[in-house]
């Protein structure tokens, strides 16, 4: 009876198990393919290489654990060209949950235009329970677009100096300083680039040009160019600088070449700045007096030299001449010069004449001196450069004893 009963216990159990296993077996024929969400980003990207970031998150909708394994990553361009590769450690996915793979990878575009990316990922998902095992394959692909280089290109700061120098019968030396700084992750090129300088109406009055230099990634570069503008353009009070060129990017193994515009705004500097030295460097003012019926007459000859490499053009020329007594000073008497040239690295003589009346010379002023103490000879003018509208307010002063000429 015992025996009956232990052998109807195996029969049954058996039964169980056998029916256990086809439900299982036939649950696992069944199994649901997980559904897998995938990101793709290229997150850094040098002149020699970029580095890429997958992350995808696998969920397992069937009522037992699984398993993912063997997962490989491979990023190829639009034209086949394997430019990346890794391999992502696998694990247990529980039943009704998911579970995150990430890592990350080198990409080397070779050359390759990299804007169109697919990123293939394959790897198995399976069950093992017992002796039973199954396995199904894992793929997916993502297609990304990097993009144009312009999305990934970060134009240079640009800080620039502009040193007006020497000024000539030709125009205005120009010499632009240029303090460039790269903040992309990958070399760039600047072509020589030829920058134009235009006036507040937009008329263009000179040019410079730039040489062609490399800005290093996340490095600073000087770089000068120079040239001329004309003399008009210093009417102007402020100039604009117009650099277009071409810049190559090295882009992760890649050249890839973009246009890159800069406009500059310069003021244009004071008409002193520009002459080698102030004006007028030397100047000798010489009178000769004589008796007339309307009273003395000063012939007044003004010897100036001008040092620089410009001729200069000396308007409103005024010569006054004043009286001293005890250091108290009266104007007597004034005349014009008409405009005059002021030659270039040379002396220039200019010519007037100034009359002054007796009643002024001879009559004292209040607890002065029948004879004046002094008398001083000052001249007065505007000098500029022909085609400016810019002057120079300049005045010579210049004294005389008149007891040594009334004496003689």
């Amino acid at each position: 009876m015992r025996k009956k009963l232990v052998l109807f216990i195996i029969v049954m159990v058996t039964i169980v198990n056998l029916i256990s296993g086809v439900f299982i077996f036939l649950n696992i024929q069944f199994m649901k393919i997980p559904e897998v969400s995938t990101k793709v980003d290229i997150v850094k990207v040098g002149s020699d290489e970029g580095v890429a970031e997958v992350s995808f998150t696998v969920f397992n909708s069937n009522g037992f654990d699984v398993v993912v394994e063997n997962v490989k990553v491979v990023m190829r361009t639009s034209n086949g060209t394997r430019v990346g590769y890794m391999e992502i450690n696998g694990g247990v996915i529980p039943s009704w949950g998911h579970r995150v793979f990430n890592g990350s990878f080198v990409v080397d575009f070779h050359g390759c235009n990299p804007r169109f990316l697919n990123t293939r990922i394959t790897g198995d998902v399976g069950v093992n329970i017992g002796f039973i095992r199954k396995t199904m394959p894992l793929s997916v692909t993502v297609v990304s677009i990097l993009g144009d280089a312009e999305n990934i290109f970060t134009s240079p700061a640009l800080k620039v100096d502009v040193d007006f120098s020497e000024i000539t019968q030709k125009g205005v030396n120009v010499t632009l300083m240029v303090d460039a700084y790269n903040p992309n992750m990958f070399d760039i090129v600047v072509s020589s680039t030829l920058v134009e300088i235009r006036n507040e109406t937009g008329g263009v009055v000179g040019d410079l040009r730039l040489p062609g230099f490399c800005l290093s990634a996340k490095e600073t570069t000087w770089v000068n160019g120079s040239g001329m503008i004309s003399i008009e353009a210093l009417n102007a009070e402020v100039l604009t600088m117009n650099m277009s060129t071409v810049v190559s990017a090295i882009i992760a193994g890649f050249n890839e070449s973009l246009s890159f515009y800069v406009e500059t705004r310069v003021e244009t500097p004071d008409l002193e700045t520009l002459l080698s030295s102030k004006f007028p460097t030397e100047a000798i003012i010489r009178g000769d007096y004589r008796f007339s019926l309307r009273g003395f007459v000063d012939e007044i000859t003004i010897d100036v030299y001008n040092p620089n490499n410009i001729e200069l053009m000396a308007k409103d020329v005024t010569v006054l001449i004043a009286r001293s007594d005890h250091n108290k000073r009266c104007v007597i008497a004034t005349c014009d010069i008409a405009d005059s040239i002021i030659k270039a690295n040379t002396t220039t003589t200019l010519k007037g004449e100034v009359v002054i009346p007796y009643r002024k010379l001879l009559i004292p002023p209040l607890d002065g001196r029948f004879i004046p103490d002094w008398l001083e000879v000052t001249v007065r003018a505007n000098v500029t450069i022909q085609g400016l509208n810019k002057y120079i307010w300049v005045g010579v002063t210049g004294c005389q004893d008149i007891r040594l000429w009334t004496l003689d």
